[in-house]
């Protein structure tokens, strides 16, 4: 699947070859991350403050509906979409049975994407310069981890995060059971992932 502006192409994997380009009809240049429940799969829309549900069974959209200012990904927590909004600096919580917001949680400056780990969502908040801790059963932001400059990307192996600082050549070490820093490493000139 690729897309940009107002379409969506639907790509064979197996045998590389187009099937299909569908009309998001939303505005605008979709973010390139997605989210996929079953057959739905969740297009963030940062010009129009929206996310689009497409339904793989018959290629079509099935709703649209409004999250925070420019969203740019989202995490799934069983039917529970978490959605990553960039310059309204939150989260939206959304409902994936009747897409209703159920709540909306403030993080640092400029988040963009998220990994859970057990029942919690770490957030790389790439102007802040820190890591916005939600617990997911409460739906509420009580931690904020500083690390280094411009943290552009995260990657989790044996719950341990390592977030990649592209600004300062770093990449942070994070325990997630302690939420703490446990380690600071330099890296090449402008590490992206």
């Amino acid at each position: 699947m690729a897309s940009s502006d107002d379409l969506l192409t639907i790509i064979d994997a197996a045998g590389d070859s187009r099937l299909d380009d569908v009309s998001l009809r939303v505005g605008g240049t979709p973010s390139k991350y997605m989210t996929v429940l079953g057959n739905r799969i969740f297009i963030h829309h940062p010009l129009t403050n929206s996310v689009s549900v497409f339904t793989t069974s018959g290629n079509k959209i099935l709703k649209n509906f409004p999250v925070g200012k420019s969203p740019q990904s989202s995490v799934l927590v069983g039917k529970t979409l978490y959605v990553i909004n960039r310059d309204s600096h939150d989260v939206t919580v959304i409902n994936t049975d009747t897409y209703e917001t159920i709540a909306t949680i403030p993080v640092g400056t400029s988040p963009m994407t998220g990994l859970l780990v057990d029942k919690k969502i770490y957030i790389n908040n790439t102007a802040s310069n820190n890591i916005s801790v939600i617990d997911t059963e409460s739906n509420t932001s009580k931690t904020d981890i500083p690390v280094g400059k411009n943290p552009v990307a995260l990657i989790l192996q044996n719950k341990i995060l390592f977030v990649i600082n592209r600004e300062d050549d770093t990449v942070s070490v994070i325990d997630t059971k302690t939420g703490k820093v446990v380690d600071t490493f330099q890296t090449g000139k402008n590490p992206l992932s």
